[in-house]
Parts: structure tokens; sequence; C-alpha cells
């Protein structure tokens, strides 16, 4: 095992839902110790929500916390019991970063607000993810990644102009980790250099609006609101998801400009489609979409997505297959690159996570275990970390701290 990017680094994560937990996995797969505080009386949504191991429910079944939580201990703790408090406070002396995503003001409530953090360790930093941000009129509404990926604009732009919007999940939610571990890395260097913490606030709200730029800037400057358009795209032609041979097989095709247009007429077999004058040009191709569409699904569902993908790829045309979950699982480059890592979990038994998409040469990430079952690590942590004398760790136990 090589040593990470991030070894070293001490994280305390109170976090829970996708976001934070996601965050601090980053963190963690580079090298990062993260400790992860749960409560077993108000366990994560990770936590109970399905898919579960083999259909049956369990607080270390579900597929979510296995996939967000990897190389990261568990700590079980009752932050209503003041014995509870002073573990915490510990464990915020031991940490460099503290990471929650909780509606503002409930570390509040627990006393661990950033200034009260302050108190207890004035170099700290902390990271907070909300919904909307830690002030403003929205700061206080509860939401989800679902909510504020409305809110930012993406359900109007998803899906075909004749139907309904489209609800595309928790979209904010995994992409605000990547600006959060980039704040915090930004944090610890300047931690470096003059010795001051900072606290770090993020908006999944604000988050999904820097990926609808391009839309905004539209309306500013034409006042075109946008919308859905299905598989179409003003800048190629044909442009969209055919289907194939086989049962639920379709190919995205994408064609650009003149050359890849006589290629792809080449590639397919159909050179008479480049003289037909109803496709001769990128603005008659664009007139007569539908009907070459109907053309190009005639001569799709002749063959395989994957003899296809081969044929037009060699021939300079992109494509891709359209992928369903075993497919990417097996798909050659992602073994190839290794991106997937085997773990072996307790309840859950052998199955693959994504591992990190950033490989790097000297520190690459690497998998150290996989994600906690409840508590696991409280025992460890409380010897290990905290340096409890055994009859105090017994003391705390017996009295529900530990919960």
């Amino acid at each position: 095992m090589t040593q990470g990017a991030l070894d070293g680094l001490k994280v305390l994560d109170f976090s829970w839902v996708i976001a934070g937990p996601l965050t601090t996995r980053y963190l963690a797969d580079y090298g990062a110790t993260v400790i992860r505080l749960e409560s077993s009386s108000r366990p994560d949504v990770e936590r109970t929500s399905p898919p579960f191991k083999d259909n049956i429910p369990g607080i270390n079944r579900s597929a979510y916390f296995v996939i967000y939580n990897t190389n990261k201990l568990s700590m079980t703790l009752n932050l209503k019991h003041p014995e509870g408090k002073k573990i915490a406070i510990d464990l915020i002396k031991w940490a460099d970063v503290i990471v929650e995503n909780f509606t503002p003001g409930v570390m509040a409530s627990f006393g661990f607000d950033y200034e009260s953090l302050k108190k207890i360790k004035p170099d700290t930093i902390m990271v907070s993810l909300s919904s909307y941000g830690q002030d403003g009129p929205y700061a206080n509404l509860p939401g989800l990644g679902f909510h504020t990926s409305s809110l930012a604009g993406f359900p109007h732009f998803t899906g075909w102009p004749d139907r309904s919007s489209q609800r595309i999940g928790a979209y904010c939610d995994v992409l605000t980790p990547y600006y959060s571990v980039a704040a915090i890395l930004a944090a610890i260097r300047r931690r470096r250099q003059t010795g001051q913490g900072c606290f770090i606030d993020l908006s999944l709200y604000e988050t999904g609006i820097s990926f609808i730029e391009t839309a905004l800037m539209d309306f500013q400057l034409n006042g075109n609101p946008g919308g859905r358009r299905g598989n179409r795209d003003a800048d190629a032609v044909p442009h969209a998801a055919y289907r194939c041979q086989g049962d639920e097989r379709w190919l995205a095709i994408a064609v650009f400009n003149e050359t890849e247009w006589h290629a792809f007429c080449k590639a397919s077999g159909h050179t008479a489609w480049a003289k037909d004058a109803r496709f001769s040009s990128f603005a008659a191709r664009k007139k007569n979409e539908e009907a070459l569409d109907k053309l190009i699904t005639e001569w799709t569902l002749q063959r395989t997505a994957e003899e296809l993908f081969t044929l037009l790829n060699k021939a300079g045309v992109k494509s891709g297959i359209v992928q369903n979950s075993r497919d990417v699982l097996l798909d050659p480059q992602m073994q190839h690159r290794n991106l997937f890592w085997l773990q072996d979990h307790p309840e859950v038994g052998k199955h693959h996570v994504q591992g990190e998409c950033a490989i790097m040469s000297q520190t690459p990430a690497e998998q150290r275990m996989p994600s906690p079952c409840m508590g696991e690590h409280t025992e460890q942590i409380c010897r290990e970390i905290l340096h409890l004398p055994e009859d105090k760790f017994i003391e705390l136990l017996s009295d529900g701290v530990f919960e």
C-alpha cells in the first residue's frame, strides 16, 4: 500500500445523505483519516435507503451507504449525553477538518457552530454544505439534492419538448463534493501559510446553477429561456440514440461537420444519403432530421450496438453504446483502468464500488477498507485516538454514551 496524498489529514465527519459523505470519501480514498460520527437512534438516511443486499433491509446493507463511505471509521456517539459531547470536543481538538451538511442551525444546537469550534480549536477548518447556504431567505428551508436540482433548472432542460419535466435525482448532491474538496485543500494550504483556519459555506443550489451558465447567458443576451429538446443538438445532426438489434440496445451517434457526415455515410454503406438533397448540407439535415433519424434507425436495427460502435469509431464517427449497469461493470476500458474496487463487506459480502477518477502517479487513491458497519470502530477510536482507559470506556458504554 502506497502513501496517500492526504496521509496525516484528520477529518471529523458529522455529515449524512450523499453530499457530505461523498466529500469525506474523496478525502479518505486519498489517505485522510476520516471518523464518521453516527447515531444509532437516528441513522443516516443512506443506511435506510434501498437497494439492499438480497433486498433484505438492514442498517449495514444499503448500497448507498456502502458506496459513499469507503475507507472511513464509524463511531456511534450520543451528542445529547453530556459525556458524549465531551467526547465530541476531544475529537474536534484532534481533527484538522470538520464536515457537516445539516440544515443551518443544527450544529449550533449541539454547540458546534464555527464560532464555538474556534474557541475549542482556533485553527479549525469547518465545512458546511446545505441546500441553500447559511444565510438568505431560503437558508432554513429543508431540502435535498433533487429539490435543489429542480431549483437550479435541470428538469427544465431534461427530457422531451412534448413531455413533462423529468426528475433527475440528487444531481447537486454529487456535484457539490468536487467544489467542497477543492475548497478544503485551499483552506489547508492557507492554514499552512498563515496558521489560520476558516469556515467554508457551500450551497448545493448554487453548485447546480454553475452547470447551466451557458443557458443563463443565452437568456440574458437573447431572451431565450431554453427548454427540453430530447436528443436534439443545435450543432450536430444526426444526434440521437438509435435502437439496435437486441432487447433495449441503443447506440448514441453524433455528427458535427461535413467530414464526419461523409465518413458516416461511407461507414454505414449509404453513400447515397450524402447526395440526397434532403441531407446534402447541415441546414438541410436539420430541416429533415426526423426523416434522417428514421433511415438511420432502419439501418441500426440490423446490427448490434457493439458492431456499430466498432465500425463507426474506426471511421472517425463519434458514437457510444447506451450501457446498462452490467455493461458498465464489464466495460473493457473501465476494467483496464481499474475503476471499480472489489470490496468484501461483513454483511454485504463481495461487491464493487467505483474508485477515484483522478489517477495520481505517486500517491494514487487506494482501497484500505470497505464502508463501516454502524459504530464498528467506536472502541478502536476511543483506545487509539482518544486514549481512553478501558474502565472509562466501559463506564461510558454502560451509560449509553456510544449510541
